[in-house]
């Protein structure tokens, strides 16, 4: 006889964490506001004793225990009535239903404390018959001033809870332009490396038959650049001395591409170093200049690489000879439009590129605010 094995479930419940947004807390309780809170409440009572004397002759112990009971009450009602509006929702309910609301929760709250409060001050000067009827005669004007002060605190939470939710919202907005800011100047950067590896592995085939040593090497180096360059995909800006060393990174395949024909200058200022670039800002600029500069020319191209600090700003230029006759057909500038939009989604008018081309000579210039980050 078999027996049948039991299968044993194991239900796993989802832990679920509970984060209280900001328009759950009392309005009051935050920055200091409770302080506000309680010294309006107590200019209120101080004024409501005043006027029990002038227009009661009551004596002052008497009118200021009046003030502090009455006013203690929509103290405490006008505090609680906070997590009424909090749950009522202007955008989703008719005006008419949210008035409609308010004004039977106030008419109630208000009968309730006008009524506890004339009870309890009523059992504690049972034997003070004048304050009794001054009490009595006095409902209507309690009344109103109930009414008054709930109007006013509602009004008061109303605009908390506007200014709250445009905050929040603004917030929102400027997290949702940084994620598509980040989304854009990743979808720039990714047309970097393939546009580049794109023109090595054409130039890797052509070595294969020619100069299988030299097609090695270079696939060694081009190995080691594009690790590189995945290395530090996750930052979005570096010193300029990190990115002339990511340049050579790059110049070394080019090298094995043109070996001596190819002759680069740097001119750094000693000051520039520790200016912060964006990743690969200047490579594209390079293989411009070397697109432009080598391919067609006979002899040795020079391509001068100057960087100055000018008026808080970072300016690079990157100068080469051309051949106008030879230079080859014309592409998409997919390398000058990507860095020029990069640097306008990060610093926005503050940086620039402009080309300057004469009759022999092409010069780049880019220019990058020393924001010190």
């Amino acid at each position: 006889m078999e027996v049948a094995k039991s299968k044993v479930i194991d239900f796993a419940l989802p832990v679920v964490s509970f984060d209280l947004p900001i328009l759950m807390q009392h309005p009051f309780t935050r920055h200091g506001r409770l302080w506000y809170y309680l010294s309006v409440w107590a200019l209120i009572a101080l004024t409501h004793t005043i006027a029990l004397v002038q227009l009661y002759d009551l004596p002052w112990s008497l009118a200021l225990t009046d003030a502090l009971v009455f006013n203690l009450a929509f103290y405490g009602t006008g505090f609680s009535y906070w997590y009424a509006v909090r749950y009522i929702n202007i955008e989703g309910s008719p005006s008419l239903n949210t008035l409609l609301t308010h004004t039977v929760g106030i008419g109630l709250l208000v009968t309730i404390a006008v009524y506890g409060t004339r009870w309890f001050l009523g059992l504690l000067f049972v034997s003070r018959p004048f304050y009794l009827d001054v009490l009595q005669s006095s409902l209507s004007w309690r009344f109103f001033l109930g009414i008054l002060y709930l109007l006013n605190i509602v009004l008061v939470y109303y605009l908390i809870k506007y200014y709250t939710l445009v905050e929040e919202k603004t917030s929102a907005e400027l997290n949702l332009k940084s994620l598509i800011k980040e989304a854009e100047l990743g979808m720039l950067k990714l047309q970097i490396n393939p546009h580049f590896i794109f023109n090595s592995l054409n130039s890797v085939s052509a070595l294969t038959l020619s100069r299988p040593d030299k097609a090695r090497e270079m696939i060694i180096k081009l190995s080691a650049f594009l690790r590189y360059s995945l290395s530090e995909d996750s930052k979005a800006k570096h010193t300029l001395t990190e990115e002339i060393a990511h340049i050579q990174h790059y110049l070394d395949i080019e090298k094995v591409r043109f070996g001596d024909k190819l002759n680069i200058h740097f001119e750094i200022a000693e000051e520039c170093g520790n200016i912060t670039v964006p990743n690969l800002v200047l490579q594209p600029l390079l293989e411009n200049a070397i697109k432009y500069g080598i391919y067609e020319s006979l002899g040795m191209v020079d391509i001068q690489v100057c960087c100055q600090r000018q008026q808080e700003k970072l300016r690079v230029s990157i100068d080469n000879a051309y051949d106008p006759e030879g230079v080859p057909k014309k592409g998409k500038g997919l390398g000058l439009k990507n860095v020029r939009e990069r640097l306008h989604l990060l610093y926005g008018g503050q940086a620039g590129l402009s080309v300057k081309k004469g009759e022999q000579r092409f010069e780049v210039v880019v220019e990058i605010p020393d924001t010190g980050k």
